[in-house]
Parts: structure tokens; C-alpha cells; sequence
């Protein structure tokens, strides 16, 4: 055979490509979309796929991947999942390694300083690698603008969707709506009756839970105790959990309040279906799975503008320069209290979660990725 077929051959092969994550773990954004673009790859590319973690799980030994040390660097495209500081990052920076960076934006420390101090050092750590990975990504995918901001401009950036699962669904069927009214059943409301607010997201500080609680408090002194706020998330321990729920219980909320914890996929449907309103008084977002889930489900949701939630709304919530308590709980009961006002938020909120639908961003992830996975670019190229 001559060496152009040997050629031919090598670059008519799968590509080889290394995915690397600090961590997985079940119900978890950054691990759904890494699982996501992991079948994204073996489906549309025929890649051969390596998965690796900085910290092994027994959720990601499930999944089929292995701890660090056994990561060798020769894959045809590496592809770092940046979210905050990790030794996977530090390994690519060591070695050197051309990266697509996968970045999902880093929260600021000072907004978990109070609250969470022994999270501030990765926080830290992760900015830091965040200035020395650039220069060796050739391709750098954002999941906002609000995200890709912060990594300045360059023809290697691309803001696409996160691949997620879409959970909130279109909140029909039977099925569904079973679940929903058995969820809100629970809540001790009966049919239309009451209102269940709604916020889907980790218990940590960035994420405003003791806004929400206060704006719920003066809401409900409004319109009496057939109110229930909901909160969907894992976490609630360390201080800020407890500082929370101590807040919750000076407000005089009690039962009021439904600390749902970490839920199961059909359950999360549930409580879309089961809720008025979703509720987002976020400091930091940078993307916002739920509220595009909230959206799919055609539920309202009013928000605060903050980090890429504007973005990720796409003018199909109602948006608040202001999250104090007062005017917090007036947008909730505009919204409530106004039935055309609800069936236009909903209509386009369904079509601003189909802009975002998993299958949308599985081919804008596909096409900002085919360049570096296309036959002609292999053996070893890399971006």
C-alpha cells in the first residue's frame, strides 16, 4: 500500500476524543451536560470517547469513567469542563495540552465568602486557571454571552447551549399531570386553590435563597397562608442552609415552605406542573437550566436580572432591576392576577425553550465541534 492509502486510512478513522471533568455526580448541570455531549460525540462523530474525573464518584464509575492519573494527554481532541478550580484543569496546564474549553462560568467569591468560605479557595483557584487555559484552547465554547464576556473576544469563541435533559417537557399527559396534582395535593391545596411558588436550584448564597424567602414572606402576608413556597435543590446544610431555615422560621413561614431536597427527573416535572410561578432572585447564573425548563412547561417565571438570566429568558419572563421584598411579591401578583398576562408568558415561554431545546444545542454543539472531529483533520489533530 502506498503512504497516501496509509494516510487515507489513519485519517478515515474515529476520532479519539478525552473529556475531562472535576466531577460527577447525579442531578448535576455540569455532569448532565458532560454525559450529553459525551453520546453527542459517539453519535454524530463515531468518536471514541475517554471519560475522566479529578475526583472518582461512584455515579461517574457507573458512567464508565476513570480517576486522572491514567489521562496520557494523546487524544485526537481534549475537551475541559471549566466551572471552578480542579486538578483536571491544572493537568491540562501542566502538560499543556491544546483544549476545547468548555467553559460554565465561575462564581465570584465574595458571593459565597460569608456563607461558604472553604468553597472560595476553588473559586479563586478556578479564575486563576481560567487566564492560563485560554491560550491553549483553539476553540473556547460559552454557554451565554454573559459567560463568554468574561474570556474577552477571539474567532476561537462560541456561545452555544448547555445540553441538558429536558425535563420540564411540555407539562402534558396524564401521566404528568397525575404527578402534579398529587405534588401539589401534598402541599394541602386543593385544586386551584392557593398559590406554590417555585424555585429550582443548589442551597448556596449566589443563589438568593434568603431574598426568596423574604419576598415570599411579604407575598403571603398579602394574600393569606394558602401560599407555598417550594425549593427544589440539593444542599441545605453548612451555614447558609441553617441561616436560611432560621429565616424562614423568624418570618413566621413554618410550613409553608417545602424544602424538597434533591428530586428525580419525573419529579421535577411534577412540581413544574404542580407550581404557579417560578421565582429566580439569583445573584449568578451563567446559563439557567431551570428557568428554560420552567419555560418548557409554560409556567411564568419572574426573575431577577442577574448574570446571563436575562439572556436565558429571551424576553419571555418578566425581568426585575429591583429584588427587594416588596417589589418582588407586586411582580408575583401582577402576574397571578392577570390571566391574558399568564397565557402570553407561557406561550412564549414555550417558544424560548424550544430556541433552547437539547436538540438545538446538541447541533450547534455538533457544528462548532465538526471542524476538529471531521476525517480530514485526524490522526492527532488537535485545536
Amino acid at each position: 500500500m502506498t503512504a497516501t492509502g496509509n494516510r487515507s486510512r489513519r485519517r478515515a478513522r474515529d476520532p479519539v476524543v478525552d473529556l475531562l471533568v472535576p466531577e460527577l455526580s447525579d442531578r448535576d448541570a455540569v455532569s448532565a451536560h458532560t454525559l450529553g455531549l459525551r453520546d453527542l460525540l459517539v453519535d454524530r462523530f463515531g468518536a471514541v470517547v475517554r471519560l475522566y474525573l479529578g475526583n472518582m464518584t461512584d455515579f461517574g464509575r457507573a458512567r464508565g469513567a476513570v480517576g486522572l492519573r491514567r489521562w496520557r494527554g494523546d487524544a485526537d481532541v481534549t475537551v475541559l469542563q471549566h466551572a471552578i478550580g480542579s486538578e483536571v484543569a491544572e493537568a491540562v496546564i501542566e502538560r499543556r495540552v491544546p483544549v476545547v474549553l468548555d467553559y460554565h462560568g465561575i462564581t465570584p467569591p465574595e458571593m459565597v465568602e460569608p456563607w461558604a468560605s472553604e468553597l472560595v479557595p476553588q473559586l479563586r483557584r478556578g479564575r486563576g486557571q481560567l487566564c492560563r487555559l485560554v491560550p491553549l484552547a483553539g476553540l473556547v465554547l460559552a454557554h451565554s454571552g454573559f459567560a463568554a464576556s468574561e474570556l474577552g473576544s477571539g474567532s476561537g469563541l462560541v456561545v452555544v447551549p448547555v445540553l441538558s435533559e429536558a425535563a420540564g417537557g411540555d407539562g402534558g399527559g396524564s401521566a404528568a399531570a397525575g404527578v402534579a396534582g398529587g405534588l401539589r395535593a401534598g402541599l394541602g391545596l386543593g385544586s386551584g386553590a392557593g398559590v406554590v411558588w417555585l424555585f429550582v436550584g443548589r442551597v448556596v448564597a449566589n443563589k438568593g435563597f434568603h431574598d426568596l424567602l423574604a419576598a415570599f414572606a411579604v407575598f403571603r402576608g398579602l394574600v393569606g397562608d394558602q401560599a407555598r413556597l417550594v425549593l427544589v435543590g440539593s444542599g441545605g446544610g453548612g451555614s447558609y442552609g441553617g441561616a436560611v431555615r432560621a429565616l424562614g422560621d423568624s418570618l413566621g413561614l413554618g410550613g409553608s415552605v417545602v424544602w424538597a431536597g434533591s428530586v428525580s427527573g419525573e419529579v421535577l416535572g411534577g412540581w413544574y406542573g404542580a407550581a404557579d410561578v417560578l421565582v429566580c432572585l439569583s445573584d449568578h447564573e451563567g446559563f439557567g437550566v431551570p428557568l428554560v425548563e420552567a419555560m418548557g412547561s409554560g409556567l411564568p417565571v419572574v426573575a431577577f436580572d442577574a448574570g446571563a438570566v436575562g439572556e436565558t429568558l429571551g424576553g419571555a419572563g418578566v425581568l426585575l432591576g429591583d429584588k427587594s421584598p416588596a417589589a418582588v411579591a407586586a411582580a408575583v401578583r401582577r402576574v397571578l392576577g392577570d390571566e391574558a398576562l399568564r397565557g402570553r408568558m407561557a406561550a412564549a415561554g414555550r417558544c424560548r425553550a424550544a430556541e433552547l431545546h437539547p436538540d438545538r444545542a446538541a447541533a450547534a454543539y455538533a457544528e462548532a465541534l465538526a471542524p476538529l472531529l471531521q476525517p480530514a483533520n485526524q490522526p492527532g489533530t488537535r485545536p
